[in-house]
């Protein structure tokens, strides 16, 4: 079986050495545009990244490829439509670090809230004055909408609620234990008439796309 890895970093080709020792391996740090097609036209299983781009016209060169795992939650990447019809199975991780990502969502709110970029380059300035433009709010006084309440959502979500912020929430399918926290379920729109701060935590897809638009971003609190 001859497996091609793409967008691999140094340190992690040992790991896949080890693992997968009685398979025939190939790795690469660029990304699959970058990367000679007769290197990897034989292969048959493909390990991809977000970066690695697999539209109709790369995959028909590919011509012993069965499946394709690529390293992240999302698809979007990837031509699903073309694999199906070809019988290329798609493979992905949708527990992909999302304590992780809810802590970088909760950065950045901290980052927006608290001026910190407008403070960091005062900093660099040695700029110490205690002008109005840097004066923070305080997160308990804010509220947030998170459209999509799956692992990252959900943990974002918490992570919100413990700061004392007051989180809605918009799914499909809720979470009884979000609601057992005293999160609430409401309709997208009201969301957007009513919290401060949006976070989008939904896959990319046909139905996700321009999710938010002109039209949902002017029902939007003034000043979210």
């Amino acid at each position: 079986m001859k497996i091609t890895f793409t967008s691999l970093k140094e340190q992690d080709i040992q790991f896949f050495k080890e693992k997968l020792r009685n398979f025939n391996l190939k790795f690469f740090n660029e990304t699959i545009d970058k990367i000679p097609l007769e290197e990897i036209q034989d292969t048959e299983i493909l390990s991809i990244f977000v970066f690695d781009r697999l539209d109709e016209k790369l995959i028909l060169k590919l011509k012993k490829l069965k499946l394709i795992i690529t390293r992240s939650a999302g698809v979007d990447h990837i031509d699903i439509e073309y694999c199906k019809k070809r019988g290329i199975k798609i493979a992905h991780m949708p527990a992909y670090s999302p304590k992780s990502i809810a802590e970088h969502t909760l950065a950045m709110i901290l980052t927006l809230t608290r001026k910190l970029k407008k403070i960091g380059k005062n900093l660099e300035k040695m700029d110490y004055s205690q002008s109005e433009d840097i004066i923070g709010v305080d997160l308990d006084e804010l509220s947030i909408g998170i459209i999509g309440t799956g692992k990252i959502g959900s943990w974002t979500a918490k992570l919100c609620k413990y700061l004392g912020m007051k989180v809605y929430a918009f799914d499909l399918v809720e979470s009884e234990e979000l609601k057992e926290m005293g999160i609430e379920y409401l309709d997208l729109d009201t969301i957007l008439k009513i919290a401060d701060i949006i976070s989008l935590h939904v896959p990319y897809t046909p139905q996700t796309h321009h999710l938010i638009n002109k039209e949902r971003i002017n029902k939007m609190k003034k000043g979210a």
